[in-house]
């Protein structure tokens, strides 16, 4: 069985819990299962993403200490490929444009349905997976 190791890095305890709870519940249901880290604002979330080499990041675009847009640059600088999933409740075209200027995979508006987190969350590990492995 595969496991995937999921990043939520999302500053509202509240939607942490109900995201790990969507994955968990969605996970049961598939042939791969996913292990879901926390992360509670920008700069634990770039910690943590060195501590666990997630498979797919989920990240949250207005938090504390950086936003998300400096931690996927963050990221992008230090050529780590990772998935990102963008979330905000932000609707504006030229957030979402922002986001993927700035090197998302993904953007997920709030409120999100759990099909909707599922189906992307399954689409970018999968994506992921059709990926040439890198030659050191």
């Amino acid at each position: 069985m595969n496991i995937a190791q999921i990043l939520v890095i999302e500053d509202n305890p509240g939607i942490s819990d109900i995201i790990r709870y969507i994955l968990t519940e969605m996970s049961s249901k598939e042939v791969c299962v996913y292990k879901i880290s926390l992360a509670y604002d920008g700069k634990q979330g770039l910690e943590r993403v060195e501590e666990l080499h997630p498979d797919i990041i989920l990240l949250d675009i207005h938090m504390p200490r950086m936003n998300g847009y400096e931690v996927l640059q963050s990221l992008r600088s230090r050529d780590i490929t990772t998935p990102v999933i963008m979330m905000t409740a932000v609707v504006r075209p030229e957030e979402q444009a922002k986001a993927f200027r700035a090197g998302c995979d993904a953007y997920l508006t709030k409120p999100f349905t759990a099909l909707q987190l599922s189906h992307l969350v399954r689409e970018q590990l999968h994506r992921k997976a059709l990926q040439p492995a890198a030659t050191p």
